[in-house]
This record gives structure tokens, sequence and C-alpha cells, in this order.
């Protein structure tokens, strides 16, 4: 049996021109997006590597970042191994002080981008990007969106494959009207002999050439298992699933097992979780990955570790495993893939909720890990996959009929979703999360629900039964709280005070209300009492107080961390920018746009439209304000 090569690259001309006079553009400070697409197997990433590697002889940089099969990635997670091999500071994309927000984080990937960028272009690789986070596409969309930068972006995608989400999918769609799309199809026949004479593989005759071409589609993947296994003279296997099959068949069953636990617990695996998971010495367990890596099944990461060539071999790998032992694996990668940091507990969460299905421990251990990694994605902007994962969590709490509290689990949710800028999916969850607190009389969370279901603005609820109906809600919730939960009590005082102000009531009660505010010393309570208070504020006479307020209130959200509350306090600060008549207001509006369109926050872009309509309509270009209107 044949070693394994790199696969070969033959075949692919058109679409290699094409791309190098995309790095050519590139090369010039205009930034270019393509997304290569093709059936699995077909070679996306193979013409991604090979574009990098012309881009690194002409003196450029090139990182390829990968994405989860199984979802449940840590946010970002492609462009942490692509700002890793670019050798960026370890913090870029975490959490910190100085980057307090998903915006500013992707403004300091731009900027270290600019930063170290060399007289070549980089070219910078999302591999798999239909399984990508929501994250991973909005830094994407970003930075294909910039200025005077020399990036060449490049995105795979399979065919016809099922995308996480559908923000994801809108997101991707996104991406895909903004690029050059690649597209890839089986190699020709005068391609898929080059392929084998370059793989080392014997010379076959025209007939039996012709027959390679027309089984395998000229797919390179099955090409390279022919290839590997040489067997153009003796006959070649009907279909790609079974060529790699039979690769996984010419391990023992030991090996077979171990492969199995491997590709089950992730793309990427170490000696030492296998060795955990498989319940084997660490030898045990190298040795086996290294008889994978002969074959070709698996590529050396370093430092003891291996990935897949790809995720139809880990697929196959798997689906050796019985349910019944899939599940029992699932759950032991569950309590012994331990670790505090969001990478790792997602990982945990993704066995974990796997494994529910096994007792009602499993499920009670599922929702657990599910709401601890959702709280450290949060952490680090991962507002769609702690929302992804905590609907999940609901979904198993319910199937499983756990006796355990499930208010705080169903506020969770819903404040996950509002952090993503989804107000209107936001607003039934929070009304469930209500219902269900009321009932189990968990005062905190019917507190925390009370309070979502307001909103972020004064005045969300336009009809008049239902703004009563949640006004008695935060009135009930407000008794409910003891004493000691001076935030909890706080916060539900400012948005009573305001919502009253709206309707006519005493501007004092809000004005004391943000200062009972501040001197509970919690930064977020008080972004969002000086936005309340700042709605209320909206008439004229106090426009000298606002602007004050707007800075404040932009200041405590950084403070505080919370992206949404940032966009709210810049969004008034552009409108009393405009409401003095001053000159920077436009200049401020565009910057809201941006950020608002980077972050894509629904509410907010909402209202830069409108101000936008409004402006042309003042301006007189009817025309523009009704497109824009229509929009």
């Amino acid at each position: 049996m044949r070693s394994p090569r790199r696969p070969s690259f033959v075949g692919r001309a058109p679409e290699m021109e094409q791309l190098v006079r995309m790095l050519g553009d590139a090369e010039a400070g205009d930034v270019q997006l393509a997304v290569i697409h093709g059936p699995p197997g077909i070679g996306k990433t193979r013409l991604a590597e090979e574009v990098g590697a012309t881009a690194e002889r002409r003196g450029g940089r090139v990182a390829i970042g990968g994405c989860w099969q199984d979802g449940d990635a840590p946010p970002l997670w492609p462009w942490r191994a692509i700002l890793r091999d670019l050798g960026a500071p370890a913090d870029l994309i975490e959490e910190r002080p100085e980057a307090s927000d998903r915006f500013a984080r992707f403004l300091a990937v731009l900027e270290y981008l600019r930063s170290s960028s060399r007289r070549s272009a980089s070219v910078l690789v999302v591999d798999d990007a239909h399984l990508a986070d929501p994250a991973s596409l909005l830094l994407s969309r970003f930075l294909a969106r910039a200025r005077s930068l020399p990036l060449l972006l490049l995105l795979t995608r399979r065919e016809q494959a099922p995308v996480p989400s559908s923000e994801a999918q809108q997101l991707l769609s996104e991406l895909e009207r903004d690029a050059v799309a690649i597209p890839l199809e089986g190699l020709s026949e005068a391609a898929v002999g080059a392929y084998l004479a370059a793989a080392g593989a014997p010379a076959p005759d025209p007939q039996l050439l012709r027959a390679v071409a027309a089984v395998t589609k000229g797919n390179p993947l099955h090409l390279r298992s022919v290839a590997v296994q040489s067997e153009l003279r003796t006959g070649v296997h009907g279909g790609l699933e079974r060529a790699i099959a039979d690769l996984i068949d010419r391990l023992d069953p030991t090996d077979r097992r171990l492969m199995a636990l491997s590709a089950l617990i992730g793309p990427e695996v170490s000696v030492f979780e296998v060795s955990r998971v498989a319940d084997v010495s660490p030898a045990l367990a190298a040795e086996s990955l290294a008889r994978a890596l002969d074959l070709g099944l698996t590529r050396d990461l370093g430092g003891e570790r291996f990935g897949f060539v790809h995720e139809l071999v880990r697929q196959l790998a798997m689906s050796s495993l019985p349910v019944s032992h899939r599940l029992e694996a699932h759950a032991r990668a569950a309590r012994l893939l331990t670790g505090d940091e969001a990478a790792r507990l997602s990982r945990r969460a993704h066995h974990a909720l796997a494994a529910a299905g096994r007792s009602k421990e499993d499920a009670e251990t599922a929702v657990r890990i599910a709401r601890e990694a959702a709280r450290a994605l949060r952490a680090e902007d991962g507002f769609e996959s702690a929302a992804a994962l905590l609907a999940r969590a609901t979904e198993i709490q319910a199937a499983a009929s756990l006796a355990q509290p499930a208010a705080g689990l169903a506020v969770e949710r819903a404040e996950a979703v509002l952090a993503c800028g989804h107000l209107a999916a936001a607003r039934p969850l929070f009304q469930q999360a209500a219902r269900v607190a009321e009932r189990e009389g968990d005062a905190e969370a019917l507190a925390r629900a009370a309070l979502g279901l307001g909103g972020v603005w004064v005045s969300e609820h336009r009809l008049a039964a239902d703004a009563e109906r949640m006004l008695a809600l935060q009135r009930r919730a407000l008794e409910a709280l003891p004493a000691p939960q001076t935030v909890l009590r706080a916060r539900l005082a400012v948005r009573l005070a305001a919502e009253e102000s709206y309707r006519g009531g005493p501007l004092a009660a809000v004005l004391d209300s943000v200062e009972a505010v501040r001197r509970t010393g919690d930064a977020h309570a008080l972004a969002e009492a000086l936005s309340l208070a700042h709605h209320a504020l909206l008439a004229p006479e106090h426009a000298w107080r606002r602007p004050a307020m707007a800075n404040e209130l932009i200041a405590a959200a950084a403070a505080a961390r919370d992206g949404l509350l940032s966009l709210l306090g810049l969004c008034w600060h552009a409108v009393d920018l405009f409401l003095l008549g001053q000159p920077a207001a436009g200049a401020a509006l565009e910057a809201l746009r941006i950020r608002a369109d980077t972050l894509r926050c629904s509410s907010i872009l909402f209202i830069v439209r409108g101000m936008e309509v409004m402006l042309a309509i003042r301006a007189g270009r009817f025309d523009e304000a009704e497109r824009a209107a229509e929009a």
C-alpha cells in the first residue's frame, strides 16, 4: 500500500486565473471576496490552499480556519484559528476592557490586519462556511466591506448543505451576493489522468481511465482513495463513501473503535482526549491515530493533535458506533472534557445535549452544562450560539419533564435572544418566562422577564391593553422582589417611572430613579436607566440635558460590555446632534449605520433608515426617500 501524499492539484486553471487576478486587485488595496462552492470532496479547500501558496510566493500571508460540523462551536471559531496562524495577539477577540463589545473587537481585527499587512495581499480562508456561526459570518462581512485593506477573503461552501440557523443562512446569502462565485465541478478525464499520475498510481489504459472518471465523477477525494489503494488494475469501488469505508475497514477492530470515538469527539482531537473518552492508555491512542494517519484518514496537526482529512471521513468513522455506544460516549465526553473557557464548555454542551436522551439524569446534566456554556458564550459576544444552546436546553427540559425549575432557563433564553438584537422574537419568550416564573414563585426570574418584556424603548407596546398588562406585570414583579434585590428593584422602578413620564407623569420621578440606579454601582443597570430617561426627555425643552446623558450612557454601556446598550447610546447621540442642528450629525448617523449593520441589529437599523428617509425628504430628494422607505 502506498503512503498518502498531498492531494495533487490539476485541472483548475480557469478558477486559478480568476482568483490570481483577484489577488492582484487585493494587492492594490481593494478587499476581494470569493465563495468557492461545490459538492463534498471536489477540492474547494485544495483550491484555496493553492491560491494561498501563490500569495506566499508573492510575499503575502495565508491563514485558514475551519468550521465545526456539529454546531455548538464557540463564537468566531474559524477566525480564532486564522488569527492564531497570523501570529495575532491571543486576546485580540477575547473579552477585555479595551474591546468591550463585538464591534470593538471587529475593529481590533481590522486594525491588526491593516497594521500587520505587507506589500503583498493576505489570503484568509473560512473553510466550510456553511457551518459557520453568525458571529464568524458577521466578521467576514465586516472585513469584506472594509476599505484600504490588501486582503483576498475566500469562503468555501458545500452545495445544498444545511446551514445551522436561519440567521447564518441570511448572512451567508448576503456574503454570496457581494462575492465572486467560484463553482467547482468534477475534473475532466484528462485531469483525472494527470491527478492519478501525480499521485503515483499505475497509468491506466484509456478504457479504464474513462471508467475511473465516470465512477468518481472527477471528485478528487474519491480519486485520492483510488490512488492510495492502487486498485486501478483490479477494479474501482462504486462510490465515494465506499472508498472511504474500505480504508476504515483496513483498521483492526480496536483502531476502528478509537477512530469512531475520535470522530465523535470532534473534527480535531488530542491524544489525551481520545485516551480519556476511550478509557485506554495515551500510548495506545497515539499508535491508533498514527495508523489512521498512515492510511490517509487523518492529518497531523502537531502537539499530539490530529484532524480528519475531510468531514465525510469523520462522519463515516463515527457511523460505525451503535446508537447506544454513541450516547454513552457522548455522556462520557461531557463528563471528562472539562474546562471553564467558552470553547471547552461549548464542546461539553454539544456532547451533553447529544446524550440527553439516555436518562433524566443525563437530561439534567445537559441542561446544566448548556446554561453554563451559554453564559460563557455571552461573555465573548457569542449571543447567537448562546441563544441556540438555550433553545435546545429548553426543548430537552420539556421533553424529559424535568422536575427542576424552568423559569431561570426560560428567562436566560429570552435575554440571549434580546442580546442578539431580535426584539420581536424575544417578546413572546419573555411572556412565557413570566408565566412560568409566576407559576413557580420565582421573584427574580419574574422581574427579569418583566424588564425584558418592556423592551429597550419606552412605550414599545402600541396597543393600550398590551401596555397595561406589561405595566401591571412590572408592578407585581416589583412588589414580589425582596429588599436585598436592590439592582432589580431599581431597574423596575426606573422603567415604571419612564413609562409613566412618557404618558405625561412627573419627570422628576424618572431622574430620581436614575440616581437610585447610579447608587447601586451596576454599570449595565445604569446604562439601561439612562437610555430610558433619555427617551423620556425627548421634548424640546430638555435638549440641553440630553447630550451629557447620551455620553454617560455610552460610557456605562462600555463599562458593562453591552453591545446593544452601546448602540442605543450612539443612537441617542446621533438624534441629539440632529435635533440641535450640529454639523457632526451626518457623520454620527453614518457611524451608527455602519455599527448597527455590522452587528445586524434590526431595531437600530430601522431607526437609521427612518432618519435617512426624513433627511432625503427635507432635502427634496423625494425619489430617493421613496426608495429608501420601500427598502
